[in-house]
């Protein structure tokens, strides 16, 4: 159930106002979600956003993303 999934990470982690620990795994399982639900945009600025040391992970992914989205 991504959509659940998805809401839980964005309006229990990403939305709260003070920092925590869980906010990059949170962003990243986010992206995934949305991948898994069709919303590759999405999950790409998500990717793309990420300052955690996960970074570059993320930045490989959001190239993956938009390498698909092409012709």
């Amino acid at each position: 159930q991504f959509d659940v999934a998805a809401d839980w990470f964005k309006t229990r982690t990403l939305e709260l106002q003070r920092e925590n620990r869980w906010k990059s795994g949170a962003r990243y399982n986010l992206a995934r979600c949305y991948e898994q639900l069709g919303k590759s945009v999405d999950a790409r600025l998500l990717y793309l956003e990420d300052e955690s040391p996960q970074k570059h992970g993320n930045a490989l992914r959001a190239r993956r993303l938009a390498q698909r989205a092409m012709p």
